[in-house]
């Protein structure tokens, strides 16, 4: 017994200490999950174990919707599919609670339209419905529609020589009760100097049929060799729009087949055309010597149009897939149509060339993979037809078939390195090559637009102000455009300045007080012939630019108007533009042979001497009559010098000595009728300048001392105080007898241009 209590009582702190452990176990182990019969539905899909408590703790833990409906079985992959649909819902329901910008427009539009008064309208540009025809603000103020068939009218702008020979000839039937019959408003300039129409309307068999013509299709390669060596020494060195090499070596492509012709091009045409239009008064001893034909004016007429319709036949069939060539193609055909002086034709071919350059995009900036030499070419291409586009839009007073604002092809360098900016034999190698030359022209043409844009839209802005059609009803208002022109005439002062010495005719002989009589000109045997022909068709491309600026302010009024010294200071200037152009062209046609056979010469002079007409017939007594008057007889002899195949029949001449008779007859008229007080009834008279002698106004030198418009003092009822001295203040003061080499370099002094030289050019 005491052996069994004693054995009890030595294992009893065992017991107790073994008991404390496995209690010590049972509280840290995890309860038991108290089982259920069935699973939740979330549960049994995922097979997790469920509890009994309502919402199971899983789905409590995961916002689910804890069920024990026993409905159809569902896989895992769809109620994944579910959840993700579901979040997604969820995701779209807040989009939608959050306010969207085009809630924000729609909720500001509705605000707007809540407080304003009338109903809201877009800005001019924007508003597709309402505001159209609201452009009429901005330029194209007026214009005339002329009719030249029985069925069709042109439209022509206001700084159009259509519109104003409409005005001068208008003016003269009111004042000598009489119109002129040699002038129509609707064909003022070269008639169609084309060989091959005058004949089909005359009947001519042997013109008619001009595929048996010797020079249409039986040419031989060294004949076309003659011909685009021709193209190359004449027409190409004011339009270099093609590389020598490169299409030399594509005619000798064409040739290289079993035929005795050559393979059907449409540049190969145009050149050969272009060629033969531009020396039809050149002496083709050489083609005679070499092939036993004497070429005749009418004989290279009849092929040129030949070979222009065969162009004109394939060029259609390359406007579904153009090419570069497509493009050289249709700019040298609006230059064959410009020669011929079709220019509405070449009006449209010029549109259509330009959609043909947006197509291969020469109207974006060239990608840097292509070859630098590669990428110039394409914007001289590009630039050279819009150039073109916009000479042609000023001198028609209609708008560009492209905004300037699509086009971000930057203008061409003159320079690709300063090593070839400081070395004179490069300059006179690349003006040798027209580059020079070619990116100097694209500048004057965007200088001249910059201000002729923005001088039409200010006329246009004064117009709405007033309430007047044109300008001429408001001598207020006449006067504000002249001060705003006037004020945006430094960009063509830059461009003046800007243009290299070799491009800048020399003269020689002359000073300031020297005669009208006096050849300033001075050709030097030295200077290559290419470099001569760019730089006399430089200086008259920019007189003619400037006549076309300065032409609106010879007007035509029925009463005087002595109160306006700036506008009458732009007519001055345009009489004195019209005179140096036509003294140019005059020695050159005398002298040498650089402008024979030039169709351009013909525009020149014509619009030369209408402002000279035309100034005569504004101001019969006015400061600049005498010297319009015997520049006006420099213009027939220019006329008389230009061949007549050019001109037409009857000749440009004959009809420039009848209008010229009526001039006269209003001068003599003006003279007998001046009262006591200087003016004349029934026809505006300006007073002679007191000192104003007989030297002409080509004579004075250019300068800048012209007043700031928007700096003077005087109001313009004031100027009725001026005295008709102070005109000559804000003319030309005369175009220089060195109007190009006697400016230099620029003198420094900061321009708002941009840094090729051209002011910023708003949109056209």
């Amino acid at each position: 017994m005491f052996t069994t209590f004693a054995t009890n009582d030595t294992t009893k702190p065992m017991t107790n200490e073994a008991s404390g452990s496995i209690t010590s176990l049972q509280a840290v182990a995890r309860p038991k999950r108290q089982q259920v019969l069935r699973a939740c539905v979330w549960c049994r899909t995922h097979r997790i174990k469920c509890d009994s408590s309502f919402p199971c703790t899983n789905c409590r833990a995961r916002n689910r919707k804890c069920s024990n409906f026993q409905g159809d079985h569902m896989h895992l992959g769809a109620t994944e599919e579910i959840a993700m649909l579901k979040a997604r819902i969820k995701e779209l329901e807040k989009r939608l609670e959050e306010p969207s910008g085009i809630d924000l427009v729609a909720s500001r539009m509705k605000y707007n339209l809540e407080r304003a008064d009338g109903p809201a309208s877009l800005p001019i540009s924007l508003d597709p419905y309402k505001e159209h025809g609201g452009n009429r603000k901005y330029y194209n103020w007026d214009c005339i529609s002329t009719k030249t068939s029985q069925y069709s009218n042109q439209y022509y702008g206001y700084s159009s020589s259509f519109y104003f020979i409409h005005q001068m000839t208008s003016y003269l039937n009111d004042v000598l009760q009489q119109g002129h019959d040699g002038i129509q408003p609707f064909s003022p300039t070269l008639s169609r100097a084309n060989h091959v129409s005058t004949s089909r309307i005359n009947g001519n068999s042997n013109d008619a049929h001009p595929n048996e013509h010797s020079l249409c299709e039986n040419q031989s390669q060294m004949q076309e060799n003659y011909w685009i060596k021709l193209y190359f020494n004449t027409f190409h060195t004011v339009m270099p729009v093609l590389d020598e090499v490169e299409f030399r070596t594509y005619h000798g492509c064409l040739w290289e087949t079993i035929d005795l012709y050559r393979r059907p091009s449409a540049l190969v045409d145009i050149v050969l055309a272009l060629a033969m239009q531009s020396n039809t008064n050149v002496d083709h001893s050489e083609y005679q010597k070499q092939w036993g034909t004497n070429l005749s004016a009418t004989d290279t007429g009849i092929s040129a149009h030949w070979h222009y319709q065969r162009c004109q036949s394939l060029l259609s069939d390359e406007l579904e897939d153009p090419s570069i060539r497509t493009f050289q193609g249709h700019l040298l055909t609006a230059s064959w149509l410009l020669n011929a002086s079709r220019r509405n034709l070449a009006h449209s071919v010029m549109a259509t060339g330009i959609r043909i350059g947006i197509i291969l995009g020469l109207h974006l900036e060239p990608q840097d993979t292509i070859p630098l030499a590669r990428r110039e070419f394409q914007k001289r291409l590009w630039w050279a037809m819009y150039s073109l586009e916009i000479r042609l839009g000023m001198e028609l007073g209609r708008p560009l078939a492209v905004s300037i604002s699509m086009v971000t092809c930057s203008l061409p360098k003159e320079f690709t390195t300063e090593g070839e900016k400081t070395s004179h034999h490069f300059s006179q190698q690349q003006s040798m090559n027209g580059d020079a030359y070619l990116i100097h022209y694209i500048k004057l043409m965007l200088a001249t637009r910059a201000i002729y844009i923005t001088f039409y839209h200010k006329c246009a802005e004064v117009l709405s102000a007033g309430g007047h059609k044109i300008i001429y009803d408001d001598c207020i208002a006449l006067e504000a455009c002249a001060q705003f022109l006037h004020s945006r005439l430094d960009a063509l002062n830059f461009w003046l300045e800007s243009t290299p010495g070799f491009l800048k005719l020399t003269r020689t002989g002359g000073s300031p007080q020297s005669s009208s009589d006096e050849l300033l000109l001075q050709f030097d045997r030295a200077t290559p012939t290419r470099i001569l022909r760019q730089s006399i068709t430089l200086e008259l491309e920019y007189h003619h630019l400037a006549i076309i600026l300065y032409r609106p302010f010879i007007f035509f009024a029925d009463t005087p108007i002595l109160d306006i010294p700036v506008a009458m200071g732009h007519a001055t200037s345009c009489v004195r533009h019209a005179i140096a152009s036509t003294n140019i062209m005059h020695q050159t046609l005398r002298e040498t042979d650089n402008l024979i056979s030039w169709h351009r010469v013909f525009a020149w002079q014509w619009d030369s001497f209408l402002s000279l007409v035309g100034y005569i017939v504004a101001f019969p007594t006015g400061p600049s009559t005498q010297a319009a008057r015997g520049a006006a007889s420099t213009a027939m002899m220019v006329l008389d010098l230009i061949p007549r195949h050019l001109q037409g029949n009857p000749t440009a001449a004959d009809i420039a000595r009848d209008f010229l008779a009526k001039s006269d007859q209003l001068i003599e008229r003006s003279r007998g009728s001046i009262s006591v007080d200087g003016l004349v009834y029934g026809l505006p008279v300006v007073s002679p300048f007191n000192r104003f002698d007989t030297t002409s106004p080509d004579c004075y030198s250019f300068d800048s001392r012209f007043p700031d418009p928007f700096l003077m003092t005087t109001s313009i009822n004031e100027l009725t105080c001026i005295s008709e001295d102070n005109w000559l203040e804000f003319s030309d003061n005369g175009l220089p007898h060195d109007l190009l080499a006697q400016l230099g370099e620029a003198d420094g002094n900061e321009n708002p241009v941009l840094e090729s030289g051209v002011p910023e050019v708003p949109e056209l």
